[in-house]
């Protein structure tokens, strides 16, 4: 592979330990993605979506192989290094929102921003225009639980984006939502795709979602069967 691809995966395997047993979740796999990317990751339960994803969010580290981000290989980097590389360049959207109930709408988005110690002007512009572009302007004071599920991803997708990280990464993101909510949400996640030129890599079941998206990579049993001609 020629490390000037956005991800590249080269021969990376990763195994898990259940007891005495040792259960391969990824075998080997070559993958490289460009960057601007709106990808979904198909294939059944425990075909190593997630495995897929938390390597690339360098939330695990593969057991053999080396994956590269943006020509960096993060083999080597530390724990510190590897969170940092997260706040900066890495926005994760979970199944399950992970919102922090005590704060605000407004609040949750801008978080990640204070980590990063963004000044307050841009911090405000920065979250008023990601509120408006998920359809939540009005909502700003309302806590988590007084939204539905779709405003709370909608709340998710705008936390993630709001660092303007290069690369956003879901896992199932449409599973605790309606069919309908689940297509608006990945309309809009498309369309901010094409407006901040961030690269989205998400793993789904619905066939309706994969077919809004530009590529596929499909998983079987740890290993690619098919990926994007």
């Amino acid at each position: 592979m020629s490390h000037n691809h956005f991800i590249e995966f080269c021969n990376v395997s990763k195994d898990y330990q259940l007891g005495d047993v040792i259960v391969p979740a990824l075998k080997n796999i070559n993958l490289a993605i460009k960057k601007g990317a709106f990808m979904s990751i198909v294939g059944p339960s425990g075909s190593g979506k997630t495995t897929l994803l938390n390597l690339m969010a360098g939330l695990d580290v593969p057991g053999k192989g080396e994956i590269f981000f943006n020509g960096l290989s993060i083999k080597n980097l530390s724990r510190s290094q590897l969170a940092n590389l997260r706040l900066k360049s890495i926005g994760i959207i979970f199944q399950s929102f992970n919102l922090i109930p005590v704060l605000t709408v407004y609040e949750n988005v801008e978080y990640p921003l204070l980590l990063q110690n963004i000044p307050k002007t841009e911090r405000r512009q920065r979250v008023t225009h990601l509120l408006e572009a998920v359809g939540l302007d009005s909502r700003h004071h309302h806590k988590p639980d007084e939204l539905s599920g779709g405003q709370r991803q909608r709340v998710g997708i705008a936390r993630a984006l709001v660092t303007r990280p290069s690369l956003i990464i879901a896992d199932e993101p449409s599973a605790n939502l309606d069919s309908h909510t689940a297509l608006s949400i990945i309309d809009i996640m498309h369309r901010l795709n094409k407006e901040e030129e961030a690269t989205f890599i998400f793993s789904t079941h619905d066939n309706n979602i994969v077919r809004l998206t530009d590529e596929v990579i499909r998983l079987k049993d740890g290993e690619i069967c098919s990926l994007p001609s």
